[in-house]
């Protein structure tokens, strides 16, 4: 989606949150990557606590291949909660 991509990272850890920031222009945009190239996206969260302490978590990302054209009416939600690529552990300091 071309600004509501965000939807499809998750975080393990309940004190962390992916932003979602405002949207009026959403539209289905797909994004091809070549075998053996990569891809950078910059996933923006919020930390949920108020005190300064190391949190660790992983990024999880949605891998929808092979969904239908008609992505508004026939997108199946078990998608974003089973098909999901989790990272390697990280730990967020606060300052």
């Amino acid at each position: 989606m071309s600004c509501s991509w965000q939807e499809f990272y998750h975080i393990d850890n309940k004190n962390l949150e992916v932003i979602e920031p405002p949207c009026d222009n959403n539209c289905p945009k797909e994004v091809i990557i070549p075998a053996h190239s990569s891809r950078t996206d910059i996933v923006p969260f919020t930390y949920i606590k108020s005190q300064k302490i190391a949190e660790r978590f992983r990024v999880g990302l949605n891998i929808n291949k092979n969904v239908e054209e008609d992505v508004f009416g026939g997108y199946d939600d078990e998608l974003r909660i089973y098909n999901v690529v989790w990272s390697n552990e990280v730990t967020f300091v606060s300052k």
